[in-house]
């Protein structure tokens, strides 16, 4: 790996080195260990047995670049569409990665696949329809 993963990074983790096999998703390294010269890290959001991962099973999220401006924020609200725009889930964007094509990617929560981004235009800002003005009382019709 090209980049130092430090406590508090963002990555990928992967069932086997070389980034094969089964990801385990987006998580935050918590510890790192050396044992017998390679060094482990531990990861939070453990979705499997083993928490502990060799840096050959992890990929460091790469965020967009300074001054990039994305169309939704962390902490957005979005609808999900999938294939034939199904709507398929509504949810919150947790982290804005960028992909190798140069286009962001989001991660969204809560969802079934942490591995797997929500594109741009497959999403919708979720519009508030009704606002609580706690000054004024609610009335059921």
């Amino acid at each position: 790996m090209n980049e130092k993963i430090e406590i508090g990074s963002l990555v990928f983790c992967y069932l086997r080195e070389r980034y094969v096999g089964r990801c385990y998703g987006l998580k935050t390294v918590v510890e790192i260990v050396q044992e017998n010269g390679l060094d482990m890290y531990r990861v939070t959001r453990a979705d499997c047995d083993d928490e502990w991962y060799p840096a050959n099973n992890l990929v460091l999220a790469q965020f967009p670049p300074a001054g990039t401006e994305t169309k939704f924020k962390v902490g957005d609200h979005v609808h999900c569409f999938g294939t034939y725009q199904n709507h398929y889930t509504t949810a919150h964007i947790e982290h804005i990665l960028w992909s190798d094509d140069g286009k962001p990617e989001y991660y969204i929560t809560p969802t079934d696949t942490p591995w797997c981004p929500v594109r741009e235009d497959a999403m919708k800002l979720v519009v508030e329809m009704f606002v609580a003005d706690p000054d004024l009382p609610v009335m059921i019709f």
